[in-house]
């Protein structure tokens, strides 16, 4: 009788405690490895994340940019070339003070080949794209990308350049959410040829025209 007693006495919030306590353990099942499906299926969707990344890089270039919006390589006034080719310096230059210690280059020659190498526009007016400075301006639009919304502050974009024998190859390294991921960009033969295995040559020659910003350059301007 002494221990009914006991019990009829005991509080509801001490007479349930010991019920409530099996579930805390059975509500915790994110607490497990992920199997090694479930992670190529994630370095899938990063690898997406950034291949859609380098997508909306065109999205990029808008009208506060200089460019040459009212006049074709060949009806442009000598007034307009001059104004574009001053800003489009400016504008190289800003790029350089902001995202040049982001390209590593790993050796002398290495960053001889990647500073000396232009891509031909093929264009009317000669125009070509210093390889440099689409580096630069691909560090810039990836930056702006990765840094924007929530739990993106450990984000980051790089480029490294790297020798092989007589081959130069051209990296983008970034980290997303922790995760680093490393993809080869460009790679240039001992012969000068150019080729990118990721990403088309014809979409980085879209640059000559403005859909990374002003970073041609014209031959006498």
């Amino acid at each position: 009788m002494a221990t009914s007693l006991l019990a009829l006495a005991l509080p509801p919030v001490v007479a349930n405690a010991q019920s409530q306590t099996p579930q805390k353990i059975i509500a915790e099942p994110w607490l497990r490895v992920a199997s090694p499906e479930e992670k190529q299926r994630q370095q899938a969707r990063r690898e997406a994340a950034a291949q859609e990344a380098e997508k909306q890089r065109q999205q990029r270039f808008t009208d506060n940019k200089p460019r040459l919006s009212d006049c074709t390589d060949k009806e442009c006034t000598p007034e307009q070339k001059a104004m574009v080719s001053k800003a489009s310096k400016n504008y190289i230059l800003e790029l350089r003070k902001k995202y040049a210690s982001r390209i590593i280059y790993e050796d002398a020659y290495a960053r001889k080949i990647a500073q000396d190498f232009d891509i031909d526009c093929k264009a009317r007016d000669g125009r070509y794209l210093p390889l440099e400075n689409v580096l630069l301006a691909t560090i810039s639009a990836h930056d702006e990308l990765l840094t924007k919304g929530k739990n993106s502050s450990n984000n980051s974009f790089t480029i490294r350049v790297v020798s092989r024998g007589d081959d130069v190859r051209v990296y983008d390294e970034a980290v997303i959410g922790g995760d680093h991921i490393s993809m080869v960009r460009f790679e240039i033969n001992k012969w000068g040829e150019i080729r990118s295995p990721t990403h088309k040559l014809e979409a980085t020659r879209n640059s000559c025209f403005g859909s990374y910003g002003p970073i041609w350059v014209v031959p006498g301007n």
